[in-house]
């Protein structure tokens, strides 16, 4: 019986070791290719089922490595392939041959200068992104809305705090002075704008067109790829009111390791009081413990100690966690830190520079469709605090688009897109004094310094207090102003208008002919405000407003015509046209 139970548990052990060993990760390499052609295939997504979050691409030779359980399944994907799912089974090499997508290629897209072709028919690498793929994670800017779902397109994206929308790359870099390379230009129902005037509640749909051949009806002005926004209209017979409202949350991440070992400072002078009391007792200098706040910082008289407020730097004496240290608060005979002080240890929370910032979206459309006429009505509102204090982005679309069809054979749209965009004091990036708060922590700044406690940062004389003061009877700053003092008084607020109105009356004429004329104008008001308030050590009070405005017209005329061959397998389509362009700015 004993034997027994000893063989029940050892069968036992075996089975949780061997289950244990088969959930551990392993390291998957490999390669994507295209099953028709055995090209690789780059820019795919492998997803381990069920995790989100481990995935990864593959590079210009179709190769792929991913750390993922033995018993994994991964989950490949690539635009106009169909997407597989493999069964790691412990393997560490897994080589993936993807098959073309028919339907994909049968697509119907919509090209340079309004033009519709079949995906399969163009010699030029385009994708399509529907309605669908951009709403599955909402956000109401451009750029943010097609990070990731742009195939070999890079991202260059930015800190949340700076309200930037980020920006797409389709043909990489492209001056020497610039390493992210230049921005394709982005056509929003034939108006060439930028992708800060794009509403995403209004999109339907958004065509990439990569290479020359793709935008050369475009220009100079598609050097760098084009991206061809079409936006929804009134479905035909139909009327609907649509709505929706998102609330989102950010909150500061910080990903920086500190310093926890020692705080503030630079100085010797309670060091060197230290080595000539020593030597005057007659004691050996060698065994005193040189990085010690009692040692290293100077006596106050009363148990305390005080460091060099006025040194930016942070090669202080070693934390202990008992020592008692005054900072500079207690020296403000109006600080409620007035003559206290506290156990010298790491207190540095850079999340204490920042709030959870809240963001609500909403939009509300009325569409309309009767025979001979259609109207389209969105409105969309967004207001997004940032995780900054005093910092937040306002939002404002507005956008009316009109078919009318007088007779079977005449057709005019008309369309007007407005957006509001108000940023005010936006996160400042990179080194600078004026501004940028969180600099002044990871660049110089003390680890000791509890950053909670200078949020009461202006006096009753409207002073303001700061962690790096002159001296103990000087409470200036020395270099670095209050975090909070600073997001308060250096304020600037940059105000776009956007105005895009496009029209398009075309003519259906006998044998395929299409004639009709284009207008489309884009307007883009902009307003700066600067005001830096009094106080500052880095600053002087300063008010500034900046006007300007561009205003790009354009007029085209057109004939076009095409037919079908050969059981409409040969398509043959041709166009002429004739455009004139007007371009001021004051």
């Amino acid at each position: 019986m004993l034997m027994k139970k000893v063989k029940l548990f050892l069968a036992c052990l075996l089975a949780v070791v061997s289950t244990a060993l088969y959930a551990q990760n392993i390291t998957v390499r490999g390669t994507v290719t295209d099953a028709s052609t055995g090209e690789p295939i780059p820019g795919a997504a492998i997803v381990v089922q069920g995790n989100a979050t481990s995935y990864a691409l593959t590079d210009v030779q179709g190769a792929f490595s991913i750390n993922a359980p033995r018993n994994a399944v991964l989950e490949v994907s690539n635009m106009g392939f169909r997407p597989q799912s493999v069964e790691v089974n412990g393997m560490t090499i897994v080589n993936i041959a993807l098959e073309p997508d028919a339907e994909y290629l049968d697509e119907v897209v919509v090209t340079a200068q309004g033009l519709t072709r079949k995906q399969k028919a163009i010699g030029y690498s385009t994708q399509v992104i529907s309605d669908e793929k951009l709403s599955l994670t909402h956000s109401s800017d451009m750029g943010n809305s097609l990070a990731g779902k742009v195939a070999g397109a890079q991202f260059w994206g930015a800190g949340g705090a700076t309200f930037n929308e980020g920006s797409i790359i389709l043909r990489g870099a492209t001056s020497y002075s610039d390493a992210k390379g230049n921005e394709p230009i982005y056509v929003i129902d034939g108006t060439i704008a930028t992708a800060a005037a794009v509403n995403m509640d209004d999109v339907e749909s958004i065509n990439i067109l990569k290479g020359p051949s793709a935008t050369a009806l475009y220009g100079s002005r598609g050097a760098n790829g084009a991206v061809i926004v079409t936006t929804k209209k009134a479905q035909e017979g139909t009327s609907s009111i649509e709505f929706s409202h998102t609330t989102a949350v950010e909150t500061y991440y910080n990903h920086i390791k500190f310093n926890d070992l020692y705080g503030g400072g630079s100085g010797t002078s309670g060091l060197t009081k230290t080595v000539a009391n020593a030597i005057a007792a007659g004691e050996d200098v060698t065994k005193i413990d040189w990085t010690s706040p009692k040692h290293l910082y100077e006596d106050f008289g009363d148990g305390t100690y005080v460091m060099d407020y006025y040194s930016d730097e942070n090669w202080g004496a070693r934390y202990d966690g008992t020592t008692l240290v005054r900072s500079a608060l207690s020296f403000d005979p109006t600080s409620s830190k007035y003559n206290t002080a506290d156990p010298w240890q790491a207190r540095l929370n850079m999340s204490d520079l920042t709030r959870a910032a809240w963001s609500n979206t909403t939009n509300i459309a009325f569409s309309k469709s009767s025979k001979g006429m259609s109207t389209r009505v969105s409105f969309t509102n967004v207001d997004r605090q940032g995780v900054m204090y005093n910092s937040k982005a306002i939002r404002r679309s507005f956008s009316i688009a009109s078919q009318l069809k007088p007779t079977e054979w005449l057709t005019a749209d008309f369309s007007y897109r407005y957006r509001y965009r108000s940023n005010k004091n936006a996160a400042i990036e990179g080194y600078s004094a004026d501004g940028n708060v969180v600099c002044d922590f990871v660049q110089w700044g003390h680890t000791n310094v509890n950053i909670k406690d200078y949020m009461d940062w202006q006096r009753p004389d409207g002073t303001w207090r700061t962690w790096n003061i002159h001296s103990t009877d000087d409470l200036t700053a020395e270099y670095h102003d209050n975090p909070f003092a600073t997001m308060y008084n250096y304020n600037s607020t940059t105000v776009f208008n956007y105005h895009l109105l496009s029209s398009d009356i075309y003519a259906t004429l006998p044998l395929n002919f299409r004639l009709g004329v284009r207008l489309n104008n884009y307007i883009l008001a902009r307003q700066r405000d600067y005001k830096y308030g009094t106080g500052s050590k880095n600053w002087d009070s300063f008010f500034r407003t900046y006007h300007l405005q561009d205003n790009d017209f354009t007029a085209q005329g057109y004939l076009t015509w095409g037919d079908q061959f050969v059981d409409t397998r040969l398509t043959v389509e041709a166009e002429a046209s004739a455009q004139a362009r007007r371009y001021a700015d004051w």
